[in-house]
């Protein structure tokens, strides 16, 4: 994702775009934390 920003930063809109996407398909497929230690809240 940061490196999207800064090549968006620099104008590189295309490069910038491919890598944003493969930063949510990674987190989509690898998240930061496991779904299930998140707590829940009522």
């Amino acid at each position: 994702y940061n490196l999207g920003k800064v090549l968006e930063s620099l104008g590189e809109m295309e490069t910038a775009n491919d890598c944003m996407a493969t930063a949510l398909e990674v987190e989509n497929t690898n998240p930061i934390l496991p779904i299930m230690s998140i707590p829940v809240t009522f």
